[in-house]
């Protein structure tokens, strides 16, 4: 079914301009799909010579991100990246409009769902997507990220593109049963002009490669990986890494606690779960090589079975179980342009609604509707292990990741057990919101021992031996957080909590030693935990250094 196929069967385009439209350019804003931290998506109209009329959809960056030259260097750079792939698993760019403050990225309007979108319907209805239409699905959106890999520039250099967030709110689903991948907002390629550092982490942890999750050197595996996950997550209607907090399910990452798809479903055949699992191994040169040999595996074992799914099928699935919500979005458009209701006004940029903007990810047009929340509930994490541990085995570093300690802990595990717990923090710094408020979750990994965390509506704090997590009301305004360390040193960070954050501490010095070296005052191991000694006066040129004092790094494309 081709797009205009699909418009006038809604009669969304009317003749005139919609009355009380905001007007950027030759762009017409209609009606807000879904907003983030970066970014909200319209539902747009855009006009030309002679009549000219179609609708788009239309990423409008926040003004006071596009204040930000690096921020606003790589959204041109999601729009000069997308707008090079030309495949019909991948949504098309057609535009970039920048004028007077105003930067907004044009693309093809797919009138369907997200699979975020279908795969919670399915749940909703106690259902799993049928295994042939799982395949399908899987393998279409893997011919998209193939030719987005093998992409070279204008001037016939690779472009080295990694996607990094080849999840399923980011699959969009037709109702002609068509399947496309978009947002390449936060896509690695070799000629960004907005150069990221390495070890900073960008993407949805549940989805994330190990390598990816530790600020590794990273390749197109990593994207092959998150498919592998889609894929399973699918099958199996379980979520791949169990947890409710971003530190249980990197733990679970760095542990590689990956079940097999067959043992944690018996109805999967064999052959189709090692298929998967290829996709999923822990490291990079075990997977699949490209996209392209994971789509072709899955599509021989599909055609020698007999699960072969055709797009009528797949449209006919998606409207059987998204009938609802895409009946509704054509109405509301409906309305707006022939005037029976308003069209979305500017204003204030709004709060992000129920997605998923998980840490790192910036806004997507995926959302057409909500994503639902975890498929199973998660179990307990397993008992923390010592702190002291992973510290002195990494003690001297510069720049110390939470992943990568895990990772140094899970090979070390046959090391002395006799290291000594820190101290846990005062009772007295955890406060409980109210339930009812909507609220995100920031979650810091630190190699000093935090202790207390002050500021203005934090609640739901939580210390662990790796650092601390807390909540903050939901909302658009900064927030400025006070943090305390066993070594009395304090730090401040500004957050504006529009959506879920996460954010390691770097220290410049060596890890602190938390054991008692004098033979003389030392004693035997007692059930008590180990108090943490203050740590000595600064020195002047430390001061000065700034090697005393904690720096936050900054995921540049959360909230």
């Amino acid at each position: 079914m081709t797009m205009s196929t699909r418009l006038s069967s809604v009669s969304m385009l009317s003749t005139g301009a919609v009355q009380g439209a905001t007007q950027v350019g030759r762009y017409e804003l209609l009606m807000e799909l879904a907003s983030g931290g970066m970014a909200t998506v319209y539902i747009g109209r855009q006009r030309g010579a002679g009549g000219f009329e179609r609708i788009v959809a239309i990423k409008r960056m926040h003004p006071h991100i596009s204040a930000i030259p690096d921020l606003a260097a790589s959204f041109t750079d999601e729009a000069r990246i997308a707008s090079l792939i030309h495949h019909p698993n991948v949504v098309s760019v057609h535009d970039v409009h920048e004028s007077e403050g105003e930067r907004l990225l044009v693309m093809d309007y797919v009138d369907g769902v997200s699979l975020a979108a279908l795969i919670k319907g399915v749940r909703r209805k106690g259902q799993k997507i049928p295994l042939s239409i799982a395949i399908y699905l899987t393998s279409q959106a893997l011919r998209g990220l193939h030719a987005a890999h093998e992409q070279k520039s204008l001037a016939g250099v690779p472009l080295d593109i990694v996607h990094r967030d080849a999840t399923p709110q980011n699959i969009l689903l037709g109702v002609d049963g068509s399947v496309r991948l978009t947002d390449f907002g936060i896509a690695k390629a070799a000629e960004r002009s907005a150069h990221t550092t390495t070890g900073n982490v960008k993407g949805k942890f549940r989805y994330m490669a190990p390598e990816q999750a530790m600020g590794k050197p990273l390749d197109r595996r990593v994207d092959i990986f998150a498919l592998g996950v889609v894929l399973w997550e699918m099958l199996s209607g379980q979520r791949f890494l169990k947890g409710d907090t971003d530190a249980e399910i990197i733990h679970n990452l760095a542990m590689a606690n990956f079940e097999d798809l067959h043992q944690v479903e018996p109805t999967i055949p064999p052959e189709l779960s090692a298929i998967v699992m290829h996709a999923l191994a822990e490291k990079p040169e075990h997977r699949w090589a490209t996209a392209e040999q994971f789509a072709d595996a899955l599509d021989h074992w599909a055609r020698s079975t007999g699960h072969i799914a055709t797009a009528t099928e797949v449209a006919a699935f998606i409207q059987e179980v998204c009938n609802d919500s895409i009946r509704e979005r054509r109405q509301r458009l409906a309305e707006i342009l022939s005037g029976q209701r308003p069209p979305v006004s500017l204003g204030i940029p709004p709060a992000p609604n129920s997605l998923d903007l998980a840490t790192g990810s910036n806004s997507s047009i995926a959302a057409l509707s909500n994503v639902g929340s975890t498929i199973q509930p998660a179990p307990e994490l397993p008992p923390a292990r010592s702190a002291a541990r992973w510290v002195a085995l990494a003690g001297g570093a510069a720049v110390l990741l939470l992943i990568g300690s895990l990772v140094v802990l899970r090979a070390s595990s046959s090391a002395s057990a006799g290291a000594a717990p820190t101290t846990a923090p005062a009772a007295s710094s955890v406060s409980s919101p109210s339930p009812s408020q909507d609220r995100i979750t920031i979650s810091l990994f630190s190699q000093k021992p935090i202790t207390e965390i002050k500021g203005a509506d934090a609640g739901d704090i939580l210390f662990r031996n790796d650092g601390a997590s807390f909540s903050l009301p939901r909302g658009s305004s900064p927030v400025t957080i006070t943090l305390h360390f066993a070594d009395r040193t304090t730090a401040e960070e500004t957050f504006i909590p529009s959506g879920n954050i996460s954010r390691r501490l770097v220290t410049a010095g060596p890890a602190p030693d938390k054991t008692d070296k004098n033979p003389k005052t030392s004693k035997k191991p007692t059930n008590q935990p180990t108090q943490v000694r203050p740590a000595e006066k600064p020195t002047e040129k430390a001061e000065k250094n700034g090697s005393s004092r904690p720096v936050l790094k900054s995921n540049p494309y959360g909230p």
